[in-house]
């Protein structure tokens, strides 16, 4: 049974994140660079906009157009969803006193 030395580190920092990661992974858990994709000297080289160092990345942006469905509701969109439901609350407030009076 091999045995490890003392003062070797059980990972290595991820150079495209610098997360931990494990000696002999194949790939980072964080961002899924490995040794062909981000390990490599150049290998950022090829990657699309918006993640390299330089980019700034529009989370929101990102969110609609890749979910339209769960995209964030602003705030004017939020504002008229309570209107409604406090028009609602009121009418059925309005019938039940109605009814019993």
């Amino acid at each position: 049974m091999a045995r490890r030395r003392k003062n070797t580190p059980d990972y290595f920092l991820c150079p495209h994140c610098g997360a931990k990661v494990k000696v002999g992974s194949l790939s980072c858990r964080e961002c899924g660079s490995d040794a062909e994709t981000g390990w490599s000297e150049g290998a950022d080289a090829d990657l699309p906009t918006g993640y390299g160092d330089n980019d700034e990345f529009d989370y929101d942006e990102f969110l609609e157009n890749e979910f339209p469905d769960q995209a964030p509701v602003s705030p004017a969109q939020s504002a008229k969803k309570w209107l409604w439901a406090a028009l609602v609350i009121a009418v059925c407030i309005a019938t039940l006193l109605y009814l019993v009076c």
